[in-house]
C-alpha cells in the first residue's frame, strides 16, 4: 500500500469513529409502538351487541343505562322491579331472566369496570325491550284480519328503545310504564298495593291488566 493510500484512510478515521459514537444506543433496534388505547364502551356495546339492538348502539354517542361516570341511572333500578314483579303483568320473571338481570345490576354497582358496564348495559336494553314486547302482545287476539298488513305490528328493539332514550326522563319513562296506556301503571301498582283483594279479585285485575 502506498504512503499516500495510508494517509488517507488515517484522514477518515476520525470521522468514521465520531459518526459511531453520535449514533443513538437503540440504533438498529425496532422501535415499540404506542399501545393502543381501550376501546370505548361505546365500542364495546356495538362490538357486542347484535341486530337492532347493535344499530342502536352504532348511531348512539352515549349509552342508555349507565351514565358517564360509571353509575347506573335510577331507570335500571325501575327496570328491575318491574321485571321481578312481571307476574303482575301475567308473565314470567324467569323468561325475562330476572335473576340474571339483578345479578348483572348488583354487580356493576359493587365491582364497576368498563366490562361490566358493558355486559350491564346491553342486558338492560335486551330485558327492557323483552319486557316491552311482551307487555304489547295482544292475549287471545282471535280477530281475522284480510290481509297481513291490517294486523298490528309489534315496535322491533331498535325502536323501543328509541323512544326510551327520547324520553325527557327515562326513570320516569320507565316508572309509569309510559309505553302502555296511561291506566296501565296506576292499576298495577294499586293491584300490587293492595293486601285486601283475593286471589279471585287479583287474578281478574291482572287479567284487565
Amino acid at each position: 500500500m502506498s504512503f499516500a493510500r495510508v494517509r488517507r484512510s488515517v484522514a477518515f478515521l476520525p470521522l468514521a469513529l465520531s459518526l459511531a459514537i453520535s449514533q443513538p444506543a437503540h440504533a438498529g433496534k425496532p422501535v415499540a409502538a404506542p399501545a393502543a388505547p381501550p376501546p370505548t364502551l361505546q365500542a364495546q356495546l356495538v362490538a357486542g351487541s347484535t341486530g337492532e339492538l347493535q344499530s342502536f348502539y352504532a348511531y348512539r354517542a352515549t349509552p342508555l343505562w349507565v351514565h358517564a361516570d360509571g353509575t347506573l341511572d335510577p331507570a335500571a333500578g325501575e327496570l328491575v322491579q318491574l321485571i321481578e314483579t312481571a307476574d303482575d303483568d301475567g308473565l314470567s320473571p324467569a323468561t325475562l331472566d330476572a335473576a340474571g338481570l339483578v345479578q348483572a345490576v348488583t354487580q356493576a354497582q359493587t365491582s364497576p369496570s368498563p366490562a361490566t358496564e358493558a355486559k350491564t348495559e346491553i342486558m338492560l336494553s335486551r330485558a327492557f325491550a323483552a319486557y316491552v314486547a311482551a307487555l304489547r302482545q295482544p292475549a287471545g287476539d282471535t280477530m281475522a284480519y284480510e290481509a297481513s298488513t291490517l294486523r298490528p305490528q309489534q315496535a322491533g328493539i331498535y325502536q323501543t328503545l328509541n323512544e326510551a332514550a327520547k324520553a325527557p326522563s327515562l326513570v320516569a319513562y320507565v316508572h309509569d310504564m309510559r309505553w302502555m296506556h296511561p291506566l296501565y301503571a296506576p292499576l298495577r301498582r294499586a293491584v300490587m298495593g293492595s293486601g285486601a283483594i283475593t286471589a279471585s279479585e287479583r287474578q281478574a285485575a291482572v287479567t284487565n291488566l
